[in-house]
């Protein structure tokens, strides 16, 4: 994935689909059931720990490509763990 120039419109629509998930809980809520920790997440995406926690707590807005990263990560996790897994 390229980090670098503007986003696309598909790229764009991605960040806005992701923000949805970030403020509703549901990302915190897909890597927790994934049992997938906060470092785990970052290092898969290229960002700190704390940038993840930022975004799942709503301190910071994602708006980087790395964020595309974070929600690529979680729809692989959503369709893993599946719906309710584990309860």
């Amino acid at each position: 994935m390229d980090f670098e120039g503007k986003l696309t419109v598909s790229e764009a629509l991605r960040l806005s689909r992701l923000r949805d998930m970030l403020v509703s809980g549901e990302a915190m809520r897909i890597r927790t059931r994934a049992r997938v920790s906060r470092q785990e997440a970052a290092d898969v995406c290229g960002v700190d720990a704390a940038t993840v926690a930022r975004w799942e707590c709503g301190e910071r807005r994602c708006t980087t490509r790395r964020a595309l990263c974070y929600l690529e990560l979680l729809d692989k996790l959503a369709v893993t763990s599946g719906p309710g897994w584990p309860d």
